[in-house]
């Protein structure tokens, strides 16, 4: 019977070590990178995203990001979506890299932000985090709240 109790509080002791173990949040692997400034738009620098979604059916598209125009007041960019029944096209318009006049928050709904935006902060460092709330001035009043850190970075192939 005390073996048995021994036992008994080893494999308690074990289980608790495990789950107090799993309920900590290890650092996200990568590494810490310089501190990066705004980036200059010109125009026809462009990036592509690859993007996968879908809980049960599985969507993939390619999402392309094009400087259409630079000017004084903004930035126009032109955003297109082609993938699985999925053909979008839209424009955005920042005041400035990061920062997003009239464009989507989330998925492809083109919005009148304000205030606008801050999709990127610069000068941004690993672990840097920003909030805020934005209203859609074409929509009833409501307030959109958007949470974004800086991640660890990590070499990519271009």
């Amino acid at each position: 019977m005390q073996r048995r109790m021994l036992l008994l509080r080893a494999a308690t002791g074990a289980a608790c070590a495990l789950l107090v173990a799993g309920c900590g949040s290890p650092p996200i692997a990568g590494a810490s990178g310089p501190t990066i400034a705004a980036p200059t738009a010109h125009v026809g620098d462009r990036w592509v995203y690859h993007a996968t979604e879908g809980y049960r059916d599985k969507i993939e598209w390619e999402e392309v990001h094009e400087i259409a125009r630079v000017a004084p007041d903004g930035i126009a960019v032109e955003v297109t979506l082609k993938g699985d029944g999925i053909d979008y096209a839209r424009t955005e318009l920042w005041s400035q890299p990061g920062t997003v006049r009239e464009g989507a928050i989330y998925e492809a709904e083109t919005r009148k932000l304000d205030p606008p935006l801050i999709r990127y902060k610069y000068p941004m460092s690993t672990g840097d985090r920003w909030s805020q709330q934005v209203r859609d001035l074409n929509q009833e009043p409501g307030r959109m709240a958007r949470s974004s850190r800086a991640s660890p970075w990590a070499a990519t192939k271009a």
